[in-house]
């Protein structure tokens, strides 16, 4: 994966193209989070060749590079906040900003995280990733599951606490793809794609809790998974 390529935090910017998991209504608050498993700042990505991307200082905006960050911070309420900001290759900047809990999946043994995020937008679903810290916490790089795919939550057979809501056996249809959508198809997690039209939504921390502990168990190894990096405060 070259640097041509969008980098961002995957489906978490463009759930059109994705058959995650969600949920009508938050199920976590900022008591249920613990204690930080990341450092706070700016973050980029980084693909599995080891390239990084350059963030979008003032060079890069002016250049017309492709360029990708994203400020990681925790708000005084306990949640969290990401801005992101993005462009691919002689294209225009775009940026996102995002609140969300970040919640141990096991909290035993927090060793992997699910984000719950909520979108700005009144009258809109919660949607899932999850993320798994790189080395000592608070880690400096993690591992993003983008999504949290209902094939892989609900092949394994129910969970309780998992509704689906849609199960549709019609072909996956590209003509109205972008770029990103396309690049998630063909290179993030290409197992999870022709199951993208399986819906799902989680009704209880524990459905959600074990839906994510069933992706990352399957996902965490996938060499395409986005990685991102801490940079600076």
């Amino acid at each position: 994966m070259g640097l041509s390529r969008p980098f961002g935090i995957l489906c978490l910017l463009v759930l059109g193209g994705c058959s995650g998991l969600t949920a009508p209504k938050p199920l976590f608050g900022a008591a249920d989070q613990g204690e930080p498993p990341i450092v706070e700042g700016m973050w980029t990505a980084r693909a599995a060749s080891g390239e990084q991307a350059p963030l979008c200082d003032d060079a890069a905006r002016i250049e017309m590079r492709p360029c990708y960050q994203v400020a990681i911070r925790r708000e005084k309420t306990g949640l969290w906040r990401y801005h992101s900001v993005e462009r691919e290759s002689g294209g225009k900047l775009s940026e996102t900003e995002q609140q969300f809990a970040l919640v141990p999946i096991n909290a035993d043994a927090p060793s992997a995280y699910l984000l719950e995020i909520r979108d700005r937008s009144p009258g809109t679903n919660v949607v899932y990733s999850a993320i798994v810290p790189v080395g000592a916490r608070p880690a400096r790089e993690i591992i993003v599951i983008a999504y949290l795919d209902c094939e892989a939550v609900l092949g394994a057979g129910p969970v309780a606490g998992i509704v689906e809501t849609h199960a549709a056996a019609s072909a996956l249809d590209e003509s109205n793809e972008t770029p990103r959508k396309a690049w998630l198809r063909n290179a993030s997690q290409p197992e999870q794609t022709l199951a993208r039209h399986r819906s799902c939504e989680a009704t209880t921390q524990g459905g959600a809790r074990e839906a994510a502990r069933r992706v990352v168990s399957r996902l965490v190894d996938n060499p395409e998974n986005m990685r991102l990096v801490f940079v600076r405060p």
